[in-house]
């Protein structure tokens, strides 16, 4: 039996509504919530969202809040799929 090890981020979860639905999906996932927000257009806060989101294969947002430009998807060398609740 393979086992994976799929490292899961919920960015602005403000509510903590998210993780129940993860863990139905991908059982095997080590969920992560983050409720503050960052805005990386603020460069302190760039380089604070990369550190945060650097070891994750898969990252959902809730409610667009954090924007993800070309210079934080070149840092995130783990990110394997983005997943987005809007346009």
């Amino acid at each position: 039996m393979t086992t994976v090890n799929v490292k899961l981020a919920i960015l602005d979860d403000w509510q903590s509504i998210g993780a129940p639905y993860f863990t139905k999906a991908v059982p095997d996932a080590r969920i992560t919530t983050f409720s503050e927000t960052l805005n990386p257009k603020n460069p302190a806060d760039l380089e604070k969202l990369i550190e945060r989101l650097e070891p994750f294969s898969i990252i959902s947002t809730m409610r667009e809040r954090t924007p993800f430009p070309a210079e934080l998807l070149h840092k995130l060398l783990n990110l394997r799929l983005l997943l987005t609740t809007g346009m």
